[in-house]
């Protein structure tokens, strides 16, 4: 969406078509987890280095599996239309 519309930007424009595409279920447990325990444990300081490298690799799996339900979703779109597939 347009960032220099005003009030309420976050919410499409009257009219607009919109698309919610829903995937499977991720599993970040393993990885919550792991940053739960070091909270627990009172070594969870925003600047430890393990603790940042262990948020930098939940954000990257979330962003990867996102993006992998975007090109899905792209895939099934071209292929309802008969184009070629997206790989």
């Amino acid at each position: 969406m347009n960032e220099n519309r005003s009030f309420p930007r976050f919410l499409p424009r009257i009219g607009k078509n919109i698309t919610i595409t829903f995937g499977d279920p991720v599993s970040v447990t393993q990885q919550v987890e792991a940053l739960r325990a070091k909270h627990l444990e009172g070594d969870f300081a925003r600047d430890d280095p393990h603790t940042t490298e262990m948020r930098i690799r939940l954000t990257r799996l979330v962003q990867e599996e996102v993006e992998r339900l975007g090109y899905s979703a792209i895939s099934k779109q071209i292929d309802d239309v008969g184009g070629p597939t997206v790989q």
